[in-house]
């Protein structure tokens, strides 16, 4: 036994880049040049700002200028350091990538805080270490990190689901009673067809893929029946904690309503009330697309977020190489198992995503009944993914994880997409299908794409071919003005994959593209040539306009942000003063339906101050209804005048 000694950490440096400069234990020679000027950008703009954003596209080492800001902060400022990363998989990832490749130190914290040890624990408090989580443990009512100086959050872009999630409860069908017994509860407010959907034993296809949004005037008699309800069946329920969070605020949620499921939730979470986001001294977003319409604002519930811009011309390039590949151009879509199967027999490993679980299943069962390649789903590589790399033959079968999965080199070369990933909630959905805002998450679905195709792309010199299998995918991907939305780069990527794709004949044949691809000798060179000319071309041509529609709702975004916290605080007038400015922003014809939603908003404030006592709001709630009717075909319940 003997006394434990402290050496002195010296902090005689006065960068990010002059400090690791003293870690030898490092498996990497150095930093990039334009990782040293991101990290010179956040030095001079951003290193004081409460919250500020990094773009760095995916496979350009953003974890490692996160981290070393990370490290950089924890030394030099003793401060505590929480880097969140959106699964349990990629914390596992990071925190190995930290101390094994990087030399930084570094603690992953996942599961239950209970089982947290103490020895990690007090490295962390005492800031010894970065601690590196998921979003879930911050955004919960009992966050171990209550008092952290910075959070980094990566993958910034991915984390609305798991932000309201802490403000969400989902009473699902197959879960038992309670959804039922919601729909008693509420069944005198709804309307026909809403009540019919519901009750439903035996759904059509359209009944599956319906939702709705209950008015949230009609609620208003309901709201302690339901809190009685929820308070009895959820009380022993993981869910009792995000129903804590928005039991009392029922009038600020909406709730919006499914085959499947009834959720209620408030629009925009309000973070500012959860005491490990609120506390923060700095609040750090990195993503490889930060977009342009306020979509991480109201993610994370934020006015402002300071953007740092890019520092090299990664808007006109991409990084490595993909080579597209669309066989329904060529071939019928009910060929698409085998010819899945036929690429599956051909290569090493891939990496196959889709947007469900029951699509994840599907595939598993079909690769195992006909013993075409292993399989692995995102629970069997959470931890590491040695087991799937180190395969001779396997396939990842992955249901929406559109982002944080690393695949470099020749640990895999194939990706393959099903389906687009559009709305992956309700309140999406709804948004989309009922109001015909799909402008508003135009970035969102943009960002989840171009995540998913840099998932087996990791570097300048990667490569891997992409197979879109659904056609609603290739649809979208291969429509003019869609294509515009990306990069030169990436659109000669898939314009010469278009090229290639039709009029083929045999799937065997085609196939042998793919083959002269991942061989990646003297026959891709033209090929590679060819996509660069493309590129080139489009650079010459391009036109940087603004997109209108982006611009309007950048601006609408604080105005909305601030809207919502004055409705969790029952300040009725303050929130329609900023619904008057919202309504101001979003005047393009795409936005026609969004303006719906936002004067039903109006209507609900003007109602409730109605009823707190003033006479001279009856005419502008029936106004603003009647406006939010008249903005939309597909919601016939809006004014209810």
């Amino acid at each position: 036994m003997q006394f434990v000694t402290r050496k002195r950490d010296t902090t005689n440096f006065a960068s990010p880049q002059e400090m690791y400069d003293d870690y030898k234990s490092r498996k990497i020679k150095g930093i990039q040049d334009y990782q040293s000027k991101m990290l010179d950008s956040y030095m001079e703009k951003g290193i004081d700002k409460s919250d500020v954003a990094l773009e760095l596209p995916t496979g350009t080492g953003k974890t490692l200028i996160g981290l070393l800001i990370a490290e950089y902060r924890r030394r030099k400022r003793r401060e505590r350091v929480v880097y969140v990363c959106p699964t349990n998989q990629l914390v596992y990832q990071t925190a190995n990538y930290s101390v094994e490749k990087y030399g930084i130190k570094a603690i992953a914290f996942t599961g239950a805080r209970a089982e947290y040890s103490a020895e990690d624990k007090m490295r962390y408090t005492s800031g010894q270490a970065i601690a590196i989580t998921n979003y879930s443990s911050i955004f919960n009512t009992n966050s171990f990190f209550e008092g952290a100086d910075v959070l980094i959050f990566d993958d910034a872009h991915s984390g609305e689901g798991y932000i309201s999630a802490n403000w969400t409860v989902e009473l699902q069908r197959e879960s038992g009673d309670v959804y039922y017994k919601m729909i008693e509860e509420i069944k005198s407010i709804l309307t026909e067809e809403q009540y019919n959907v519901l009750t439903k034993e035996s759904p059509s296809q359209d009944d599956l893929v319906w939702c709705d949004m209950v008015h949230s005037v009609k609620l208003h008699d309901k709201y302690l029946g339901i809190k009685n309800l929820l308070d009895e069946v959820l009380k022993e329920s993981r869910q009792k904690f995000s129903w804590s969070n928005i039991r009392d605020n029922l009038f600020a949620c909406n709730v919006y309503l499914s085959w499947k499921s009834i959720i209620i939730r408030p629009y925009i979470s309000p973070t500012f009330a959860n005491n490990v986001f609120r506390s923060a001294k700095t609040r750090i977003y990195m993503s490889a697309t930060l977009g342009e319409s306020g979509e991480l604002e109201r993610a994370y519930g934020v006015e402002h977020i300071e953007r740092l811009p890019m520092v090299k011309d990664w808007n006109n390039k991409n990084i490595g190489r993909r080579f597209f590949m669309f066989p329904l151009a060529s071939f019928k879509e009910e060929e698409s198992l085998r010819i899945l199967c036929k690429i599956a027999s051909r290569v090493n490993r891939g990496l196959i995503i889709v947007n469900d679980l029951e699509s994840q299943k599907g595939i598993q069962n079909i690769f195992r009944e006909k013993h075409i390649a292993d399989t692995f789903n995102g629970h069997d590589i959470e931890k590491s993914k040695e087991s799937f790399t180190h395969s001779e033959h396997a396939f990842a079968v992955m249901a929406n994880r559109f982002d944080g999965i690393d695949f470099p080199d020749d640990e895999c070369r194939v990706l393959i997409l099903f389906d687009l990933p559009a709305a992956t909630n309700i309140q999406e959905k709804f948004m989309i299908t009922r109001l015909a805002a799909r402008a508003l998450f135009e970035e969102r679905i943009k960002a989840r794409l171009i995540q998913a195709l840099g998932r087996c792309t990791r570097s300048q010199t990667d490569y891997a071919a992409v197979c879109i299998m659904g056609d609603g995918l290739m649809n979208s991907l291969l429509a003019p003005k869609n294509l515009e939305e990306f990069n030169p780069e990436l659109q000669a990527e898939i314009i010469f994959g278009q090229d290639n794709s039709m009029d083929q004949k045999d799937i065997d044949e085609y196939l042998e593209l793919l083959k002269m691809f991942l061989n990646h000798g003297e026959e891709w060179e033209k090929a590679e040539e060819s996509i660069l000319s493309i590129r080139d071309d489009i650079i010459d041509k391009n036109d940087e306009t603004n997109n209108l529609v982006f611009t309007q709702l950048f601006k609408a975004a604080k105005h909305e942000v601030k809207m919502q916290y004055f409705l969790w605080k029952k300040d009725y007038v303050s929130a329609l003063s900023e619904i008057e400015n919202i309504l101001k922003s979003v005047q393009e014809p795409e936005l026609k339906g969004y303006r719906g939603y936002w004067n039903y908003v109006a209507g609900c404030c003007a109602y409730e101050i109605y009823r707190e006592g003033n006479p001279l709001y009856v005419a502008k709630y029936k106004d603003y209804f009647r406006r939010a009717s008249d903005c939309t075909i597909a919601v016939n319940w809006f004014n209810i005048t």
